[in-house]
């Protein structure tokens, strides 16, 4: 009684604290609409524009487990047409910029908050990205550092195909930019990624090289199911040393 009494608090703190938490909950309180299980929206979007947003939701699971062979994960997704609605759900000042999308993990549910911005099967598909990896690993092991924050962010651009941060080919032949200073901590990451143009290219060229020497993305997936078992990796997520 007193992990499920702790549990309660911690989601209803969390709730307090990330109003996206509370829009996952109870969407129509905070002024969504809920157009399919899991899925609610902003009031402005018209019906053609919550039609395609339903489409390229579809879009992006069907990149997640292309990938990871499946898409398990337990989300729900809020999304945001207008300004005022991403600055309500996202709990930052008004006029002040914010993400794209950005996925909260709860130990029962991920949930993915997507602005103006985030709406493409791109962005989502990064989300669900990491929603499927937290699944796979356990969110403790990505909030003890288990997971280096360039392997999480990369494999997302991997996952979901992104042009911006990926070249045409195969392997470490899409690198747009040398998988150098790879950052480690999620909070650094998220600093940096604030105005380092290549720091997600970076990351994705640091899984790519790994996948090339670690079995690839069956590798890959093994290293992640072993870190969920609670077992260290056979394969580390190190590159030894910076490819040339």
């Amino acid at each position: 009684m007193a992990t499920l009494t702790g549990s309660i608090l911690g989601g209803l703190v969390l709730m307090w604290v990330y109003p996206a938490l509370r829009a996952a909950a109870f969407p129509e309180r905070m002024g969504l609409v809920t157009l399919a299980p899991g899925v609610a929206a902003d009031t402005a979007f018209t019906l053609p524009e919550r039609a395609q947003l339903l489409a390229n939701i579809d879009t992006a699971r069907a990149r997640v487990a292309a990938f990871y062979g499946a898409f398990d994960a337990n989300v729900k997704l809020v999304a945001c047409k207008t300004d005022a609605c991403d600055t309500r759900l996202s709990g930052r000042a008004p006029g002040t910029a914010g993400a794209a999308a950005m996925t909260y993990g709860t130990p029962v549910v991920s949930v993915l908050h997507l602005s103006p911005r985030g709406l493409t099967p791109t962005i989502i598909a990064h989300e669900f990205s990491h929603a499927e990896l937290a699944r796979i690993t356990g969110l403790r092991a990505s909030l003890q550092g288990k997971i280096p924050a360039w392997v999480n962010e990369g494999l997302a651009v991997i996952v979901s195909d992104d042009p911006r941060y990926l070249g045409a080919g195969m392997g470490p032949e899409r690198c747009l930019a040398p998988p150098v200073d790879l950052v480690e901590g999620l909070t650094e990451f998220r600093r940096k990624g604030a105005t380092d143009d290549t720091l997600y290219a970076r990351a994705a060229c640091g899984v790519l090289h790994w996948m090339a020497v670690n079995g690839g993305r069956r590798g890959l997936l093994e290293a992640l199911r072993e870190i969920g078992a609670g077992q260290t990796p056979a394969a580390p997520f190190t590159l030894g040393r910076s490819p040339a």
